[in-house]
């Protein structure tokens, strides 16, 4: 009978042991910082063996100062909680629950005097994006001496004519953005603005080929949002530029920023002169239904042009509190060009016998002029990217452009015949904006 009860002891003893190694346990806890009593976010904690300290598990700790081990079996082991800059902290655990909760661990940073470490980087010329291609200008040589038109040049996916016309994948039909925001300047006269604007002037470039609804892109094949720069050195402050290429072209700019305290005043004036010589040629060959040859047509072209534009901008912002600011500005903007042209026209019949030839003489005068005028209040609420802003903006343009045309006949007879075309176009523009911002969730 004391051997019965003495197996079933031991039988029972043994299944015991059996169970508990069996166990497969879900070990949690959280690591934080002993002094502020805030969650590190990726700390390293091991689990190893009592015994000879070998690592079972590693885990790393959430952003709430999480960690959790599965699988472990039951038995005793040693916790180790690790990060950069603190104490390692060793704390001996038994795991003998299937959901064990070892609580709160806390780890001591280390203090120590350092010297001073100085870190220098610089940013990529070009960086891609999901949606967008970011060019930073402060890294391309042209920012210095160069215009907005120069530094486009140099962007994948965006072409400038000769002309000064931008295309964004070959096409013309393209959003040009100041700051993220329309401007009435990158309108019919973007070309010449864009000349005009000082490279240096320049923060960023991006691309946006894939813009959302917030832009109203409909019918363009993107956005090139040009990012001013924010002077924020305080007292003072100005550049003189000047430029000078051949042909008699010029090009200058001076701008002057002052910022004391809550108050932000910045001004620039820029101003630009080419001189523009062009020349073409065209030949046409006309055949009838047959194929035969029917008439010929040649037309030489010649043309001389000087535009002069002006840019100038005038601003000021005022900073209330760190929440509450205010602010006005202003840009203006006048070109003058006076082009003169002839086109030598030539008419021969199927035998190439001269039928007309007349010089078609044309001068044509024009003036733009484009004026901006934008008034803001902008409130940051406590919360990160949580924000109101009222803006309004004001604009005004004249376009005023005279085509004098005449005819000198050669042949047949020596006659003049003058057809003349004169347009004064205005346009004024007020737009009220509310904006308001406030994320919903991580």
């Amino acid at each position: 009978m004391k051997k019965k009860i003495f197996f079933i002891l031991v039988l029972t003893l043994f299944s015991a042991s059996l169970f508990s190694q069996a166990i497969k346990s879900t070990v949690t806890g959280i690591v934080i910082d002993r002094s502020s009593k805030q969650p590190i976010e990726f700390a390293t904690v091991q689990l190893m063996l009592q015994g000879d300290s070998t690592v079972i598990n590693t885990s790393v700790t959430d952003k709430k100062g999480k960690f959790i081990f599965n699988k472990i079996t039951a038995g005793n082991y040693i916790l180790r909680a690790s990060f950069i800059g603190y104490k390692n902290n060793f704390i001996k655990i038994t795991v003998n629950q299937q959901k064990q909760n070892i609580g709160i661990v806390e780890i001591t940073a280390v203090v120590k005097n350092m010297n001073e470490v100085q870190v220098i980087t610089s940013k990529s010329l070009l960086n891609t994006g999901i949606d967008r291609k970011v060019y930073n200008v402060s890294r391309d040589i042209m920012a210095e001496t160069g215009t907005a038109s120069d530094i486009l040049k140099n962007i994948p996916s965006v072409e400038v004519d000769i002309e000064g016309q931008v295309l964004l994948r070959g096409s013309p039909d393209v959003m040009i953005l100041i700051n993220g925001k329309p401007s009435p300047l990158m309108g019919k006269t973007k070309a010449e603005v864009l000349q005009q604007l000082p490279a240096n002037s320049i923060e960023r470039i991006e691309v946006i080929t894939n813009p959302s609804a917030k832009y109203r892109p409909d019918g363009t094949s993107g956005i090139i949002n040009i990012v001013l720069k924010k002077n924020i050195k305080y007292g003072w402050n100005g550049s003189l530029t000047a430029n000078a290429g051949n042909r008699d072209r010029y090009n200058s700019g001076i701008s002057f920023n002052y910022k004391q305290n809550k108050l932000n005043f910045f001004s620039n004036y820029n101003f630009r002169q080419d001189n523009r010589h062009r020349t073409g040629n065209i030949s046409r060959e006309y055949f009838d239904s047959s194929g035969k040859a029917e008439n010929y047509y040649s037309e030489n072209n010649r043309s001389a042009s000087r535009p002069v534009s002006n840019f100038i901008s005038l601003g000021a912002d005022y900073t209330f509190n760190e929440h509450n600011s205010f602010g006005i500005s202003g840009n203006y903007f006048y070109r003058k060009r006076t082009t003169n042209n002839v086109s030598e026209r030539i008419f021969y019949d199927k035998s190439y016998v001269l039928t007309e030839k007349f010089n078609r003489l044309k001068y044509n005068p024009e003036s733009e002029e484009e004026k901006e005028a934008v008034i803001y209040w902008q409130h940051n609420f406590p919360t990160e990217d949580h924000e109101m802003r009222f803006e309004c903006n004001l604009a005004a343009t004249h376009d005023k452009e005279n085509h004098y045309n005449s005819d000198n006949y050669f042949f047949p007879s020596n006659i003049i015949a003058s057809d003349n075309v004169l347009l004064n176009d205005h346009d004024n523009q007020q737009e009220l904006t509310f904006e308001y911002v406030r994320p919903m969730g991580e």
